[in-house]
């Protein structure tokens, strides 16, 4: 039996585009949009590591339809950014999956350990895996 190794696969359009092991670092993510319902900015930090994708900090404005309706409700440190409301040291686990339906996203912008994804399409997927490092070598070659 051949060892895995974790990994960090971003999908787009059901098109591979971006791959990282998580064997010895994480994975930081920015997800910035504009919010659906009350069309105010949304920011939130993942952090992504081999047991899964997880929130750990979250900016916005308004407590609109949407939003916490207050800022307490959430298991962390709050601090209030001038018209923004920021919550800190949140941990929510989201899972091993996490798709964002471009669709339903507005200005949606991501970026990858500060680099910038690609928004135009339809789908991003984000999925925590594990693969052999004979698959990864051959993900490699090709």
């Amino acid at each position: 039996m051949l060892p895995v190794i974790p990994v960090l696969e971003i999908y787009k359009d059901k098109v591979l585009i971006y791959s990282t092991t998580l064997l010895y670092s994480n994975v930081k993510v920015r997800y910035s949009f504009i919010h659906s319902s009350e069309l105010t900015p949304w920011t939130e930090i993942w952090l992504i590591n081999s047991s899964g994708i997880y929130v750990t900090e979250m900016y916005w404005r308004g407590l609109g339809a949407g939003h916490p309706s207050s800022p307490f409700d959430l298991d962390s440190r709050i601090i209030l950014l001038n018209d923004s409301i920021g919550a800190f040291d949140i941990q929510r686990y989201l899972g091993k999956t996490v798709v964002i339906d471009l669709a339903y996203t507005i200005n949606s912008s991501i970026n990858v350990n500060g680099k910038p994804l690609p928004t135009e399409g339809s789908k991003v997927v984000f999925k925590v895996t594990h693969l052999s490092l004979l698959k990864i070598f051959i993900n490699v070659l090709s």
